[in-house]
């Protein structure tokens, strides 16, 4: 018996790894494409659990870059430190690596303003008691209008009879 690779033997390892390479290819290009929508997925998550703790918070005021609210009997607020997007009390970090915050009422909504490198965003967070997200108008940069948090927030709030 002879020791060592035949013919035979290096064609067959030569098809396998050909028959393996699109699967190789296939996985490198979505590792490429994921850290671009990392950043965009990660701030939809933050976004929804803002706006449930918003939705069932009461007594807010914005105050240019933070926001203040009453959840739970307690006072929380919004604000940016380090270029974050923090709850207080404690430290609970909802934004990353932005560079400008700021929160404003516009006709019964609560709005978000953010800025991340050349990028600014606005997104709805809540509205007022009574008044409907889908009556309220579109924000320029980015709103994602069907939003289903944001729905069932809304509908939670104009059911309530307060």
């Amino acid at each position: 018996m002879r020791k060592g690779y035949t013919l035979t033997s290096f064609l067959l390892s030569l098809l396998c790894a050909l028959l393996l390479l699109p699967l190789l290819v296939s996985s490198f290009k979505a590792a490429a494409v994921l850290p671009f929508h990392y950043r965009e997925n990660g701030d939809e998550i933050a976004l929804r659990q803002m706006r449930r703790i918003l939705a069932v918070s009461y007594e807010r005021e914005c105050r240019g870059s933070e926001l203040c609210f009453r959840y739970q009997g307690e006072e929380y607020r919004f604000y940016e430190v380090n270029q974050r997007l923090v709850l207080s009390p404690g430290t609970q970090i909802f934004l990353e690596e932005v560079e400008k915050v700021f929160f404003f009422t516009q006709e019964g909504a609560l709005i978000l303003h953010y800025e991340r490198g050349k990028d600014s965003y606005e997104r709805v967070l809540c509205a007022e008691r009574g008044i409907h997200l889908e009556s309220l108008p579109e924000c320029d940069a980015g709103d994602d209008g069907g939003d289903d948090a944001a729905s069932a927030a809304s509908a939670e709030l104009s059911a309530d009879p307060d």
